[in-house]
């Protein structure tokens, strides 16, 4: 009995045509590093304000990629992001952190 391989045979492949895979998979993979680690580099759809248009369904996340700790002393927050509560209109709430200071 012969075992096969996992995956598909990449007999007849070119070597360009395999390079692009690869890189493209070692892409892929890294950025599913980065996503689990919690790397904000790795969220496609981190925007630096709230959205205003574009496609989104009650429960839809935006992470914020321009965070900073604001408000006043005592009561100091970061901006995470915003969840979409309704898709027409469009509105969002934003999500805050308390940071304790």
């Amino acid at each position: 009995m012969k075992i096969q391989p996992f995956g598909p045979s990449l007999e007849g492949v070119t070597a360009t045509a395999h390079k692009v895979l690869k890189d493209w998979l070692d892409r892929l993979a890294q950025q599913l590093n980065q996503s689990t680690e919690g790397y904000i580099v790795s969220v496609t759809n981190a925007q630096s304000s709230v959205p205003t248009s574009g496609s989104f369904q009650p429960g839809d996340f935006v992470k914020n990629s321009n965070r900073a700790e604001t408000g006043a002393p005592g009561s100091k927050y970061i901006l995470d992001g915003w969840e979409c509560a309704t898709s027409d209109p469009l509105t969002f709430l934003e999500r805050h952190f308390l940071t304790g200071n």
